[in-house]
């Protein structure tokens, strides 16, 4: 295996000038210029929040989305240790899954710093 460059999606191996790529496909994240390696489950979980720009999605949406018929016999928990475990994976990135209460769950973006007014 070869390795990229940095600032090089892993993925494709294109140069990036942007602060994250998600291929919704795969499933692979690359955040703040580095490679976050995600369980399919969380990749589910990230593509359903990403897509809903920043917008709540909530406990039984999200469950739906990750596992349709399919869903495990503890759904919810198993989404709560998913979803611990991506937090997890996030920390020191620009990125943070919040919780709302009565709402559900989102992906944050914190915002670009800027340079001050010359």
């Amino acid at each position: 295996m070869t390795a990229m460059p940095a600032g090089c999606c892993p993925t494709c191996g294109q140069p990036s000038t942007r602060d994250w790529l998600f291929d919704f496909s795969g499933g692979a994240l690359w955040l703040d210029g580095r490679f976050v390696r995600l369980t399919p489950a969380e990749a589910s979980i990230m593509s359903l929040l990403l897509r809903a720009d920043s917008a709540p999605m909530t406990v039984s949406k999200l469950i739906g989305g990750v596992w349709g018929m399919a869903e495990p016999r503890d759904a919810a928990g198993t989404l709560y240790s998913q979803i611990s475990n991506l937090r997890r994976k996030l920390t020191g990135t620009k990125v943070r899954i919040v919780h709302r209460r009565g709402h559900g769950y989102a992906a944050m973006f914190e915002p670009r710093a800027t340079a001050p007014p010359e």
